[in-house]
């Protein structure tokens, strides 16, 4: 899912939404026709910048960036964006730079770095060529326009397969310190693949609009953690399964391609409403095995995040360290069912053209 303006691949956005007030561009993940047929908690966070990144290829010296973020007594005034060459982190003259709720400037000069030039490219992830600005995650975000001269990322650098995310705000990055920490994006950095964040922070209400949105998209694996923002709604076993049967069916029944439901994580609701949590893993478990398809998978939350070390201090979503740990259990669980032709991190060597190269930079 992705946009294109001023020669810049908006990725993980459905299209730029003009704002009069603003005099800058929204960016919603999901088509303007979804938004409207979603739950209205979710008619905000679809807006919010988990999974997006806006990817060039840079042509002048220096491009820069304007941004804003929404105005909100609910979260900061300052986010934090990253700017990224290919598979790298950028060196600290280039990220992370801050985004605020007044216009702010994202300045990127072109850095040359020995130890890109001396990697054989061709085997990374994305190009080193390939410049990546992620954005803040946690709220709305603003764009602008730009200065300097960029041009479109050519396909082969980029990966050509997807792995989709959708779930609570725990799936949308909360509480991971920057939108390349989420476990989402660990996942995806490890099987090689983009990622496609289709999660609605405190709004995974299993809308139908939402999973026939998802059908629709071309990806590899699909996540969908289920259940934890129904916890205090009411809804009774029967709906709860309902809706999660339905979406289930929907989403998988588009193409035989491995699906992962993931039960609740740990968290304070664990001790507050064990009972409608238990309940729903319960459900979760017999629903995937009533699909009775090899495609779709289980995984009980508590195997990757098992207690409360990890969490935040709200008790709810996970600490960097929690978010980890979910992304390593979540990889070790997908690589035992992923087909052969996914590439893993870990079994990836970076090699270099020019064996000895890259030392001699300091």
């Amino acid at each position: 899912m992705n946009t294109q303006k001023w020669n810049i691949q908006f990725h993980n956005i459905a299209e730029l939404e003009w704002d009069q007030e603003s005099g800058g561009y929204k960016m919603p993940r999901m088509p303007l026709k979804v938004v409207e047929q979603l739950n209205e908690k979710a008619k905000r966070s679809i807006y919010f910048g988990c999974g997006c990144e806006l990817r060039f290829q840079m042509i002048s010296d220096e491009v820069k960036i304007y941004m804003s973020r929404f105005k909100s007594d609910s979260v900061l005034p300052n986010g934090i964006a990253e700017v990224w060459q290919g598979d790298f982190q950028g060196r600290y003259q280039l990220s992370p730079q801050p985004v605020n709720i007044e216009k702010s400037v994202i300045t990127i000069k072109k850095m040359k770095s020995q130890f890109l030039q001396d990697l054989d490219d061709s085997r990374n992830t994305y190009s080193s060529d390939l410049y990546r600005v992620f954005l803040p995650y946690d709220y709305g975000n603003i764009i602008y326009g730009i200065e300097g001269e960029v041009k479109l990322p050519d396909q082969e650098q980029m990966p050509d397969q997807t792995v989709l995310l959708y779930g609570s705000s725990i799936s949308h990055g909360s509480c991971s310190c920057i939108n390349s920490g989420s476990y989402g994006q660990q996942l995806a950095d490890h099987l090689h693949m983009n990622l496609r964040n289709a999660a609605m922070a405190g709004a995974c209400y299993m809308d139908e609009c939402a999973a026939k949105q998802i059908a629709s998209e071309d990806w590899e694996i699909a996540v969908l953690e289920l259940g934890i923002n129904v916890v205090e709604k009411g809804w009774t076993r029967e709906e709860f399964e309902g809706k999660c049967r339905r979406f289930i069916q929907i989403v998988s029944e588009s193409r035989q391609k491995p699906v992962y439901v993931v039960s609740p994580y740990f968290s304070e609701k664990e001790m507050n409403h064990p009972d409608i949590v238990g309940g729903m893993r319960s459900s979760l478990e017999r629903i995937v095995k009533e699909f009775q398809n090899p495609s779709i998978h289980y995984i009980n939350g508590l195997d990757c995040l098992p207690d409360y070390h990890g969490l935040s201090s709200d008790g709810l979503h996970p600490a960097q360290s929690g978010i980890n740990r979910i992304a390593r259990a979540l990889i070790e669980r997908i690589r035992e069912n992923t087909p052969q032709n996914v590439r893993y991190f870990d079994n990836f060597d970076y090699k270099l053209k020019k064996p000895g190269n890259a030392a001699k930079e300091h």
